[in-house]
């Protein structure tokens, strides 16, 4: 468990000797996570408001949860967890609770625990769209992708203007090689919001493979003039960096010197993919170096035995 830092726990000590409505205020305000306040002031302010004893039944439990999204923040699964427990203890029909715990298990990849939680979500609050994204998370998990889909148009019905699970429903088209409908999808992410890297990123990935090379590297660039080191956890592709997928565009397009030098920043960031090895292997052997080459794509195969295969549904052998 991170603890908060001297400064902050002197900040909400300060509280105490505020006025007793100003200082709630201000607990719940940080607690809320309000104007992007840190995860470790949330927790500050979390902590304060569930040790004042002012809190009862779902206002506790509404505490606890907010404190397990800073823990989560912090990546701290256990207090994260052991947090949403006590919430649905304090008030079993908190749909915000199952809906948190809910998502954990899901980063935990423990997909039935998942759609356990995120089921009675939806029984509690049917119009909740995180609750449906998260379940169509869970399913992916477990390879029930009819199932995902039927649950993401549930989210997105909801929430037509988040872009989340128009974004994963993209992700999930991309990795079943249906292009069209996630270059559609990644459209509709892009469009609603162009200050993240990953619309950017994925719609990037489709267009390279579909062999649309000049909106590829466009869409490419912008990801990463947002964020030169985004890296997007795929659900069965892993971990994939933006640079990579500039590689792959810069290969498909015979810029075989560029190929190579995205590939070389994207092995600073995952040196232990499949894909990347490949890709700069095959950069290589296309630009002369066999030598250099056999290393990479001996590397990368045995990593992923089947890594050839994929890079030939990209259209690269």
């Amino acid at each position: 468990m991170r603890t908060w830092t001297k400064s902050v726990a002197f900040t909400v000590l300060a509280l105490g000797f505020a006025a007793p409505a100003a200082a709630q205020m201000q607990l719940e305000w940080w607690c809320n996570g309000r104007n992007n306040t840190s995860s470790i002031l949330r927790l500050g302010g979390c902590n304060a408001l569930i040790q004042s004893g002012r809190l009862k039944g779902p206002k506790l439990a509404k505490a606890y949860v907010l404190r397990g999204h800073a823990f989560l923040l912090e990546r701290d699964m256990d207090h994260a967890m052991a947090d949403y427990d006590q919430a649905i203890r304090l008030d079993p029909e908190s749909a915000s609770a199952y809906v948190a715990r809910g998502l954990a298990f899901v980063i935990k990849k423990a997909g039935v625990r998942a759609l356990r939680d995120l089921a009675k979500a939806i029984e509690l609050a049917p119009n909740d769209a995180r609750a449906w994204a998260y379940q169509a998370a869970a399913y992916r998990l477990m390879d029930k992708d009819d199932q995902a889909l039927a649950s993401f148009a549930e989210a997105i019905k909801r929430a037509p203007d988040w872009m989340s699970p128009y974004n994963d429903r993209g992700e999930l088209y991309l990795e079943a090689h249906d292009y069209d409908l996630a270059i559609r999808d990644f459209d509709q992410t892009v469009r609603l919001s162009k200050i993240y890297a990953i619309g950017w990123n994925n719609r990037c990935r489709a267009y390279a493979i579909v062999g649309k090379l000049k909106a590829a590297l466009s869409d490419c660039n912008a990801a990463l003039k947002i964020d030169p080191r985004f890296i997007n956890n795929m659900t069965k592709s892993g971990l994939v960096s933006a640079i990579q997928n500039r590689g792959l565009v810069h290969l498909k397009a015979g810029e075989f010197d560029l190929a190579i030098k995205d590939y070389n920043e994207a092995f600073n960031l995952l040196p232990n993919s499949a894909e990347v090895l490949f890709g700069r292997g095959i950069a290589r052997q296309k630009n002369g170096d066999e030598a250099g080459a056999f290393p990479d794509i001996s590397s990368a195969k045995s990593l992923d035995p089947d890594i050839a295969k994929k890079f030939a549904a990209f259209g690269v052998k």
